[in-house]
């Protein structure tokens, strides 16, 4: 996990698999990646083992926000972020 950087959050995953193939080739393509429950009950929740496949969050630093955007939809296509 990157420190010391503004993170902003690029979507919101699904599952478990699409939070794991958007880390992955957010990573591959040398983005740092942020994963995180979307907000502190979901936090919590997923930490006791009551939420392991809630609304998990996918956060890039704010200044590769822009590449990582272009990336997600040249890969999966321009309504992959929509909505989110």
């Amino acid at each position: 996990m990157a420190s010391g950087k503004d993170f902003t959050i690029l979507f919101h995953a699904k599952n478990r698999q699409e939070m794991e193939l958007g880390r992955q080739l957010l990573e591959e393509a040398g983005i740092p990646v942020v994963i995180g429950a979307s907000d502190r009950v979901e936090m919590l929740e997923v930490l006791q083992g009551s939420s392991a496949e809630g609304l998990l969050t996918v956060a890039v630093p704010i200044d590769r926000f822009d590449e990582a955007t272009g990336l997600i939809e040249d890969t999966w296509g321009p309504e992959a972020l929509a909505g989110r």
